[in-house]
């Protein structure tokens, strides 16, 4: 998502692929076709609908106050503020705060009713927590009423993936999509070309067989964040390889008796077994201090062949003033297993009206411009956005002039095959992640044996769940 693209998760990780359609089966090598358009329903202003007339500048002397970071499309929707103000009287004052403390310092600001700001942007996985804190201003009610919601404004052109992460099991919309990151692999086609492998993996398996023989003394083969501010979301990205899909709630954390999918047998051994082999193996001396800034460098300068992270670093990769592998780098995914064909993790940056702002009315307006068709076709138009959320914008010819086709087909893949649950859609979301990163930094620096690293893993989210109350019915699933 953004550049700099920081931890997308309260401990770890934030944000962010585009296209969603109908999920497949298991397949042998990622399609090329066009993004399919947006499917299922939603909340929509009836066809011919109106906002209210710009002219009359309606919010005139109002002020609303967007909280976010500074990089790609903010900076590009920003640019295209002025002609929105003179149409609605709003001014928009724009809140950028250094991404190493924005994620500290939101929850902070939300928990004490800070009405000072009006729209944040922040990752979608972190829905659950607000709704629960009761921070968070529910926007269907917006999206229905035709006086502030225009026809052609339209939510269904919103990508369902991206829908259905800002929408809770009882059907409230919370926020809206800027942008859909995806999981993808990175790799260096010269590299590969020079190792004698002809062409990027085609399974988990096939990722670690080529990482290990693209390792040499000058180069490594594979990297992955690995230090534990940051190591969550790139294994987030790769497990769903091994784990069933369970639902829109619990995604492949656990099954309907609340079970951590992760923990089971036989999971635990193999998705650790691969995460040990490869840390250890094919990833940079000191992985566990890596962060993803680490590996992005790492792969502009040729020093590793492979890097799984989000899709949204596609702009600074092919950038030849940034990236110096910029012509030899090629993007992928890795087609899902059999067991899962939902494996590509999904997960939208996207915009939220605070609870307590006293300007609700203006800051919809102004949220729904930065999330419209025009801002989106600009950003993308300025390279500022590679992974627009709206089909409309997914569909338009500058998006494929603007990126790499392997990028643009990899992308496809991810929204046929997405799993929006980046964490699982409950409170206690963000609370299990530190067994699991520790866990994880355990593994990818061999203290100790996998089934051990894992049973310890396993005991720490369930003491965690256990305290919460559960097991519980699982929202809009289970009774």
């Amino acid at each position: 998502m953004l550049s700099p693209r920081f931890s997308r998760v309260a401990v770890t990780v934030t944000t962010v692929a585009i296209l969603v359609g109908a999920c497949s089966s298991s397949a042998t090598t990622a399609p090329t076709a066009a993004p399919p358009a947006s499917t299922g329903t939603a909340p929509s202003a009836a066809a011919g609908s109106t906002a209210p007339s710009a002219a009359a500048q309606p919010y005139a002397g109002q002020t609303v106050v967007v909280n976010t970071i500074e990089g790609q499309e903010f900076t590009a929707f920003k640019d295209e503020l002025p002609a929105f103000e003179a149409q609605t009287g709003i001014k928009v004052s724009y809140n950028f705060i250094d991404p190493t403390t924005y994620q500290d310092k939101l929850p902070i600001q939300l928990a004490a009713h800070d009405s000072s700001f009006d729209v944040f942007f922040i990752g979608s996985e972190n829905l659950p927590k607000y709704v629960a804190q009761g921070v968070v201003e529910p926007l269907d009610p917006y999206i229905q009423d035709t006086t502030k919601t225009p026809a052609s404004w339209d939510y269904t052109d919103v990508l369902q993936t991206a829908r259905d992460v800002c929408t809770t099991p009882d059907g409230h919309v919370y926020c809206v999509g800027t942008h859909l990151g995806a999981s993808m692999l990175f790799y260096n086609k010269k590299m590969f070309a020079a190792a004698g492998i002809s062409g990027p993996p085609q399974s988990t398996d096939d990722v670690l067989a080529d990482a290990l023989k693209l390792t040499t003394g000058t180069q490594s083969g594979f990297c992955m964040r690995g230090d534990k501010t940051q190591n969550l979301l790139d294994p987030i990205y790769s497990w769903g390889y091994w784990l069933p899909f369970q639902n829109k709630v619990t995604g492949y954390w656990f099954d309907s008796s609340w079970n951590f999918m992760l923990g089971q047998s036989p999971y635990a051994n193999q998705f650790g077994t691969w995460y040990n082999q490869i840390m250890t193996k094919a990833a940079p001396k000191g992985i566990t201090t890596y962060l993803f800034s680490n590996c992005e460098s790492d792969l502009e300068q040729s020093k590793v062949a492979m890097w799984w992270d989000d899709s949204s670093f596609v702009s600074d990769l092919t950038d030849p003033t940034k990236s110096a592998a910029a012509a030899d780098l090629g993007f992928t995914e890795i087609p899902c297993a059999a067991v899962n064909p939902q494996c590509v993790v999904v997960g939208p940056w996207a915009g939220f009206i605070n609870k307590n702002s006293t300007h609700k009315d203006a800051a919809w307006q102004v949220l729904q411009f930065l999330t419209g068709k025009e801002a989106s076709t600009y950003a993308v138009s300025k390279k500022a956005l590679a992974n627009p959320v709206r089909t409309s914008v997914t569909q338009d010819p500058t998006l494929s002039s603007a990126y790499p086709a392997d990028y643009l087909a990899a992308v496809a893949y991810a929204g046929a095959h997405g799993n929006p649950v980046l964490l699982p859609f409950i409170p206690e979301g963000v609370a299990i992640i530190p067994p699991i990163s520790l866990g994880l930094s355990e593994l990818a620096s061999n203290q100790g044996s996998v089934d051990s690293i894992m049973a310890t893993m396993t005991a720490g989210v369930n003491a965690i769940m256990k305290k919460a109350g559960y097991p519980k019915p699982v929202p809009g699933v289970s009774p």
